[in-house]
Formats: C-alpha cells, sequence, structure tokens
C-alpha cells in the first residue's frame, strides 16, 4: 500500500479510476478475468448477428 500511494499522483496522470486490487500479480488475474468477460461477451453478439441474419433479419 505504501508503494502504491508513492505511486498515486503518476498513475493519476495516466488515467481516471485507479484501484489497488492486492497483492503482485493480483492486478494480472484481475485484467485476464475481464479480458475473458470482453471476449465472451463478442462471441454472444457474433452468435446473436449470425442467428438473426440466418433467421432472415
Amino acid at each position: 500500500k505504501k508503494d502504491f500511494d508513492r505511486a498515486l499522483p503518476l498513475f493519476e496522470l495516466m488515467g481516471k479510476n485507479i484501484t489497488l486490487v492486492g497483492g503482485a500479480g493480483d492486478g494480472q488475474t484481475c485484467k485476464v478475468a475481464n479480458q475473458i468477460i470482453v471476449a465472451l461477451n463478442i462471441e454472444a453478439v457474433s452468435e446473436a448477428l449470425l442467428f438473426a441474419s440466418k433467421a432472415g433479419a
């Protein structure tokens, strides 16, 4: 937490929403989880559009 607080002013120059998610490596785990969510959303939209197209929409 001490290192995070020290670097926070630099992080704030790079973005608006800065969140400490835990210890070393926890941020990467959080990012992977987010990427899985994004990939599944892309796949769901693709399947829905294909379904609609085949249904004649």
